[in-house]
């Protein structure tokens, strides 16, 4: 389970740091979708678009990064995310929740919620 929590938590890396193209659009399923930490429920398609315009020095510092299986091809990894770059942001960050499912092509995330930590 160790490489598995490796592998999730490096393609969730891959997703948020790296620039976006078809590499970065095939880890995200056809049908996968999003709740953002507004609330607001966003498609495929705006997630990509979302990557393609976030700034190229955009990064995010992941901590407590756990990985639970839910069967043999569905997990559920959960972390922390902060900015750090290009600003570190003065908020508290997000708590991340996403499932990737395992099909033909490996692992895919089909689903991902972010939501907002509250500063204390």
């Amino acid at each position: 389970m160790q490489n598995l929590s490796r592998t999730i938590l490096q393609l969730e890396e891959r997703i948020l740091h790296q620039p976006f193209d078809e590499n970065i659009a095939a880890l995200l399923a056809d049908d996968m979708w999003e709740i953002g930490s507004s609330g607001v429920k966003h498609s495929r398609d705006e997630i990509c678009q979302w990557l393609k315009i976030k700034p190229a020095d955009a990064c995010w510092q992941l901590s407590d990064f756990k990985l639970q299986e839910l069967s043999a091809d569905l997990l559920l990894c959960s972390y922390r995310a902060r900015q750090i770059a290009p600003a570190i942001s003065a908020s508290a960050g997000a708590l991340h929740s996403s499932l990737w499912k395992k099909g033909e092509h490996g692992w895919q995330m089909c689903f991902h919620q972010g939501t907002k930590l509250v500063d204390k």
